[in-house]
Order: C-alpha cells, then sequence, then structure tokens
C-alpha cells in the first residue's frame, strides 16, 4: 500500500548511491509539474527525495503541491525544509510559496510578511508584488494594492502585462477610471490580445461615457445616517 502524502518520512542515506532512473524521473517529475497535475507532482517529488534527500527543488515541487491540495501543515514542512537547502538563486520561489500557503490558510499577516521577503530576495521579480497587491486589494487596502502592482511594472522580470492589469483593476475600484484606461492600455501594448485588459478598458471607457452624461457614482464609503438626515 503506497505511503499517504499526508505522514510521509525521508530517511537520509549514508552514501547516495548511482542511480541511472534518477534522471529519467527527475524529466517526468518536470513534465507532470508544468502541467499543474498536483497530486502526480508531489508523488514524484517525494520519489525523487526517497532517492536524493537533500535535494532541495524537490522539497520546493513537494511543498507546493501539497499546499495546492490542501495539505497545509506538511506543505509547510516541506518548504521550510526547501528554504534550508535550496540554492540562493531559488529561495525566493519558496518564500512566495510560503507566503500563498499562508493566504490560502487565512494568516494575512504571515502571507504578507513572507511575500515581503520574496520581494527582498528578488526585487527585480514581479510575480511577488503582483500576488502580494492581489491580497491587499481583496482587503479592501486598494492604495497599498496599486503601491505594490505601480512597483510591479518597473521590474525587469515577471509578468509586467499583469502588472498593468491588475494597478488598472485597482484604478477602476478607486474610481479613477482615467488612469485604469492608460492601464489597461499599457497590459495591451505588451499582450495584444489580453481579454481581461479589452474587457477592463471597455468597462471604464463606457463608465466615463455615462459620468460625461451627468450621471454620478455611488461613494466609496456608504454615509452615516447623521449626514443623510442633514441631507
Amino acid at each position: 500500500m503506497p505511503q499517504p502524502l499526508h505522514s510521509f518520512r525521508i530517511r537520509k542515506p549514508a552514501v547516495a548511491p548511482p542511480d541511472p532512473q534518477l534522471r529519467r524521473l527527475l524529466r517526468e517529475l518536470r513534465r507532470v509539474d508544468r502541467a499543474d497535475m498536483v497530486a502526480s507532482t508531489a508523488l514524484l517529488a517525494l520519489e525523487v527525495l526517497r532517492r536524493r534527500p537533500r535535494r532541495g527543488s524537490a522539497w520546493a515541487q513537494l511543498g507546493d503541491n501539497l499546499r495546492a491540495l490542501g495539505v497545509y501543515p506538511v506543505a509547510e514542512r516541506a518548504l521550510r525544509r526547501a528554504l534550508r537547502l535550496a540554492p540562493e538563486p531559488m529561495r525566493h520561489w519558496v518564500m512566495g510559496g510560503l507566503a500563498k500557503l499562508y493566504e490560502q490558510r487565512g494568516d494575512t499577516t504571515a502571507a504578507i510578511r513572507w511575500f515581503r521577503k520574496a520581494i527582498a530576495a528578488a526585487p527585480g521579480e514581479a510575480s511577488w508584488r503582483i500576488q502580494l497587491g492581489g491580497l491587499l486589494a481583496t482587503r479592501g487596502r486598494l492604495a497599498a494594492a496599486a503601491d505594490c502592482h505601480r512597483r510591479a511594472t518597473r521590474c525587469r522580470e515577471g509578468c509586467i502585462d499583469e502588472a498593468w492589469l491588475n494597478l488598472g483593476l485597482v484604478r477602476r475600484g478607486q474610481y479613477r477610471f482615467r488612469e485604469a484606461a492608460h492601464c489597461f492600455r499599457k497590459a495591451l501594448e505588451l499582450t495584444k490580445n489580453y481579454r481581461e485588459a479589452k474587457l477592463g478598458l471597455r468597462d471604464v471607457e463606457y463608465a466615463m461615457a455615462i459620468l460625461a452624461r451627468g450621471k454620478q457614482l455611488p461613494a466609496s464609503r456608504p454615509r452615516s445616517r447623521r449626514s443623510r438626515r442633514a441631507a
């Protein structure tokens, strides 16, 4: 009977013996990981770790895919092990994985802390600023979210088109439609057929046309009872 993923144990061999099957196993692991086959990736990563217990990338793949499966305590253990073993250029991905784990568990404070650690470890990578901005936006912190996405648009690596899209979405939520339209156009300059950017641009352009007819948007905050009575 196979070992359950939530109860795995890795024993370190005294000497790692030559393993002609390891290269084939690593190719298979990369293939299923790129296909987002989370259960298969976790099982194959576990198989790699039985052969090479100090392979940091396999610990990271195991932890991230266990997170996707919702096995949070074991995923956290695996990601923290990966953080100790992973080479320096890979550490920010592990930090980002821990941030996403805490976000999924509802621990916003820990998620923000780990996203910021990932940003500090890889300041030229847009991904962690985008994801931190998305988290802040869902918590109603639109000004802070906009700042994250704006900084992401200046990064050298990552999905810069997504950073412009998300900045546009935040500006739309702030009723800053002209700025939002600019952001959506920047996203479309980078990715011509970006569906979400096209939809966002069409929406804010239509909203500006409605406002030009003298219509008003609702206040960003509901008025108090006292102000309603005074009105």
